[in-house]
């Protein structure tokens, strides 16, 4: 993350109700002078892009979605993400939906993670 300190901190914000605990970085860097918090994806693919900034995320990138000015690069640390989604017994997935799980875990696989059922 010292290497990282001269660049934007460019962070997604869910907005002023989202929790610290839903955030979507594993880790933080201890200090950036340029931080930027955005809510639009967009903007923040579009802010990394055009400042040189980073952000923390997943790693798992969709190449349709993003440029060849866009890359992931593994961060050095132990701290480790589980990404999931809650369901309700009670209501099943439309087909649209079940489809969208589906696609996401070939993309997951696909980027060499494990895949956790239920």
């Amino acid at each position: 993350m010292e290497d990282l300190k001269p660049f934007p901190f460019i962070q997604y914000e869910q907005g002023e109700e989202g929790s610290f605990f839903f955030a979507e970085e594993a880790v933080w860097p201890d200090y950036s002078p340029k931080q930027i918090n955005v809510t639009d994806r967009a903007t923040i693919l579009n802010f990394i892009i055009g400042l040189n900034g980073y952000t923390v995320c997943t790693g798992i990138d969709n190449g349709d979605l993003n440029n060849e000015k866009i890359m992931t690069v593994p961060l050095d640390t132990d701290e480790t993400m589980l990404v999931g989604w809650i369901t309700n017994e009670r209501a099943k997935l439309s087909k649209a939906a079940q489809t969208y799980l589906d696609k996401l875990k070939q993309v997951i696989d696909s980027h060499g993670y494990k895949l956790i059922d239920d």
